[in-house]
Formats: structure tokens, sequence, C-alpha cells
């Protein structure tokens, strides 16, 4: 069962860091354009927050799915880093589950960051949840960021909320 206690990670702050990563491989040939990547780290900066890309957003597909201990310890070193106040999933991706084993729920549980996903990403919220730290269903950078014609009255509302309040 769950822990209990759960952990809500310190809420960012205006100027906080982001970091954006890949913890899943999806069916896209070729990778995203970069412009919706541009796109997005806008959208993000319009809120205030520094994003900063991690190895996997712009790493070979095929390279992602055939290392995924090395995005778990991508993860770990996004969680542990003092510089990194949140962090975003680009997009989800089913092959996200075989990061789990490869993950120290140490490093997780000792170093509550904000983990901001949807989609596939629901098994790293899981894993979190687990292991007692609070994760937010919502943020990925591919598609709530980047909502075609911008980011919706509503998306923002409640993008500010988990971003910022102390607890929701």
């Amino acid at each position: 069962p769950p822990p209990t206690d759960m952990e809500t990670p310190p809420p960012l702050e205006p100027g906080s860091t982001v970091a954006v990563c890949r913890p899943a491989t999806v069916p896209v040939a070729g990778g995203y354009p970069d412009h919706l990547t541009e796109l997005g780290f806008d959208r993000l900066r319009s809120f205030d927050l520094d994003p900063v890309a991690l190895d996997s957003l712009t790493a070979d597909k095929q390279e992602l799915y055939d290392h995924p201990q090395r995005r778990a310890r991508e993860l770990e070193e996004a969680f542990r880093d003092p510089d990194i106040d949140g962090i975003v999933a680009a997009i989800g991706g089913d092959d996200q589950i075989r990061i789990l084993k490869h993950l120290d729920p140490r490093v997780i549980a000792e170093n509550p960051t904000r983990f901001y996903g949807t989609s596939d990403n629901t098994s790293f919220a899981a894993f979190c949840r687990a292991h007692g730290v609070v994760s937010f269903y919502g943020g990925t950078l591919f598609t709530d960021v980047c909502e075609p014609g911008g980011i919706n009255d509503y998306t923002r509302e409640y993008l500010e909320r988990a971003f910022f309040d102390e607890s929701l």
C-alpha cells in the first residue's frame, strides 16, 4: 500500500528552473520538430519559468527505447539536482513502464520535486505515489502546454495552480 504520509514537493516560484525530459519513447518518426519544442519552452516562459532541456528531449528514439536505464538515471539526476525545481514530461509513451525497475525509490523519496505529465506518465506518477511523493497529472509539454491556438484559460489556470500553489 502507498505511504499514508504523502509529501507534496515545494511549489515552483517565478524564475524556477524546470527540466523537460522524455521518460518515454513514442512512435514519432524523426522525433518532434524543433519549433514545437521552442513553442513549448516559450509557453513555459510565459509562466515565468526557466525551462531546460535534458538529454532525452533530443535523443534518438531508438536510443531511448534501447536504454530505459539511461532514462531512469536522467530522472534520478533531475530529482537530485538542487537547481531543478520541477520536471515536465515532454510526452507520454507506453514503454515508460520499462524505466520503473531501474529507478532507485530512495532518490525520489529523499528529493521530492514536482513532476508534471499525463497519459503514460501515470506509471511514473504511481511510482512516486508508492514512495510517498505527490506528482501532478497535467502539464505535458507537447500536449497541454503546446495546445494549438495557445493555452486555453482553463488549462492556464490549473497549470498555474499546479506550478505555484503550496498544496492542492
